[in-house]
């Protein structure tokens, strides 16, 4: 992942918290700068494993995940992508799982929900695993792992292509970032053309006596983005 992307953090439970005490403000901090969440772990009785659920039962505490100020990752594109041992017909009503991949995520599904997140359909092989002489080949796995791994590469980089969603959650982010009035202004204006000339209703507004609602400041300037993008005038944000 890191190799095929840019901008990716890989977060290593194993190695981080070897002794599980999770770092919860350094997760949520990670999470918070994410514009893509992918959980990657190994299907473990039905669910994930036990670093991967307290992860969860620790970072998606109240008012981070949910609750009443439990916003922090609404709208924010969430993926499972898991590896199965078992065969895929073992995952149906008549094989010895009984149940499909898809029915024994629903509690993942659902916590999605509730944190506000985009969940998008899972990304899993069945017969990842190896064991010599019993359990099949070392190059089929290998393959399976490599054809996983374009998978989960190919659906990022169709949720990071430029379009209406990504540029409505950009201009909110704008906004958000803006409410706070910082002092440097690089960060709102270093995707824009240099030749972008911008028009401000409320100055006008101010000039000639009339109101302008925020609402209707806020339309002005999300039709400007839009206008911009159809022309190609953001930098850095439309794919060449």
């Amino acid at each position: 992942m890191s190799e095929a992307f840019e901008q990716v953090e890989v977060r290593k439970l194993d190695e981080l918290y070897p002794s599980f005490d999770i770092d919860v403000a350094a997760e949520q901090a990670a999470l918070i700068n994410a514009d893509i969440i992918v959980l990657q772990f190994p299907f473990y009785w039905y669910s994930v494993p036990a670093s991967l659920k307290k992860w969860i039962d620790d970072v998606f505490s109240y008012n981070f995940a949910y609750g009443q100020q439990g916003d922090k990752m609404k709208g924010k594109e969430f993926i499972l992508s898991f590896t199965v041992g078992g065969p895929q017909e073992s995952y149906t009503p008549l094989g010895y799982n009984h149940f499909s991949i898809e029915e024994l995520v629903r509690p993942l599904e659902q916590t999605a929900y509730l944190a506000g997140l985009n969940f998008h359909k899972p990304i899993f092989s069945h017969g990842m695993v190896y064991i010599p002489g019993v359990y099949n080949e070392l190059a089929d796995v290998q393959n399976k792992a490599m054809d996983h791994a374009n998978s989960l590469t190919n659906r990022i980089n169709q949720l990071s292509k430029l379009g209406e969603a990504y540029v409505n959650r950009f201009i909110r982010n704008w906004f958000k970032a803006f409410d706070q009035m910082p002092n440097e202004t690089a960060g709102f204006t270093k995707h824009l053309a240099n030749d972008v000339v911008w028009e401000m209703p409320e100055m006008l507004a101010s000039m000639t006596g009339t109101s302008v609602h925020s609402s209707s400041l806020n339309q002005t300037v999300i039709t400007r983005f839009k206008h911009l993008l159809s022309l190609k005038r953001i930098q850095g944000l439309m794919p060449s």
